[in-house]
């Protein structure tokens, strides 16, 4: 099976996250009728991507509009690759911290979120100043 791409850039806006989520939603659509996936996979990977493009929103970008934001997504034969890249601002640790669990705050729960939906998280800051969240869900036998 040939992998099939798509890719959407859109404005750094908390308004336009919803248009990454809708590309995600577009999986079952572009995968053919060869290919389903469940429908509550593909919610909890609409999830994460929100999560991811809203911390770039609001950490990379401080909020404004300051910059792209590109969803780049490939549907493999075994694994679902989710490409989020921001000019923005690096992220200051990486692996992140859990929040502190005990003590619930509003906030802090994104990555903690990505990291429980997606099989494997990767950040790059490159040295052109693009960041990309790298986020892959298996989906081939035994997944």
């Amino acid at each position: 099976m040939n992998a099939t791409r798509l890719c959407l850039t859109v404005e750094a806006r908390l308004e336009r996250v919803a248009a990454l989520r809708e590309l995600v939603h577009s999986l079952a659509r572009a995968s053919g009728p060869a290919r389903v996936f469940e429908a509550e996979r593909v919610h909890r990977w609409a999830l994460a991507v929100s999560e991811a493009a809203t911390n770039a929103v609001r950490h990379a970008y401080g909020g404004d509009c300051a910059g792209p934001l590109t969803l780049e997504i490939e549907v493999g034969a075994a694994q679902l690759v989710f490409r989020l890249s921001d000019r923005g601002r690096a992220a200051e640790t990486w692996p992140p911290t859990a929040p502190e669990v005990a003590f619930p705050a509003e906030g802090s729960y994104g990555l903690m979120i990505i990291h429980d939906v997606m099989d494997d998280v990767h950040y790059e800051r490159r040295a052109d100043g693009t960041n990309t969240l790298t986020m892959v869900a298996r989906v081939g036998a035994g997944a």
